[in-house]
C-alpha cells in the first residue's frame, strides 16, 4: 500500500495536471482513468489544506474615559426623522440590542 505521502503527492499532480488541462473533472477522470469521487474528495481535501486564514492587524486607540458633549451618534430614517443620542458605550449597546430585537413590517 502506498504511504499517506506518496498519495498525498500523486493527488497533488493529479488536480495539477487537472488544472492545467481545461477538462471537467468528470472529463479528465475518464481520460486519466481516475474514480471521479476520489479525484473530488482528495480535490477539496488538499484545497482545504492549502487556504491559509486571513490574519488582520488593528491599530487600537487608548478608550476615553468618558464621552464629551461633542460625541454623539446622529440616526437619520428615510431623511426624514433625525435622532441625536449621546455615542456612550451603554447607548450604543442598547441601539444595537433594540435593533436586532426589530422587526420589519
Amino acid at each position: 500500500m502506498k504511504s499517506s505521502k506518496n498519495r498525498t503527492q500523486y493527488w497533488q499532480e493529479q488536480i495539477h495536471l487537472f488544472n492545467k488541462s481545461g477538462l471537467s473533472q468528470r472529463e479528465y477522470c475518464r481520460q486519466s482513468n481516475i474514480g471521479y469521487w476520489s479525484f473530488n474528495q482528495w480535490k477539496r481535501r488538499i484545497e482545504n489544506n492549502q487556504k491559509t486564514p486571513s490574519v488582520i492587524e488593528i491599530q487600537s486607540r487608548p478608550a476615553r474615559p468618558f464621552a464629551t458633549s461633542e460625541d454623539r451618534v446622529i440616526i437619520s430614517v428615510n431623511n426624514n426623522l433625525q435622532i441625536t443620542i449621546p455615542a456612550t458605550a451603554e447607548m450604543i449597546n442598547a441601539i444595537i440590542k433594540a435593533l436586532g430585537e426589530s422587526t420589519c413590517k
